[in-house]
């Protein structure tokens, strides 16, 4: 299994920073259209793939990233 190294570890813990504050900015909407609904969706399962990576769980390599995590 892939092990991240300081470098990356930092990276991920950025991302997954900046995945906490957009998902809290979207979530205080109180009327958010299906789109934004789907949207957090995405985030969150986003969110989730980076912090089973910072465990060591699920390299790259051996799981898929979410759907248009890319984009």
């Amino acid at each position: 299994m892939k092990r991240l190294n300081a470098n990356g570890v930092a990276c991920v813990e950025y991302l997954l920073a900046k995945l906490d504050a957009m998902i809290a900015e979207r979530t205080a909407a109180s009327d958010q259209p299906d789109i934004v609904r789907a949207s957090i969706a995405e985030m969150r399962e986003t969110r989730d793939w980076l912090r089973s990576l910072l465990r060591g769980e699920n390299a790259p390599s051996h799981r898929e990233p979410p759907r248009d995590w890319l984009h």
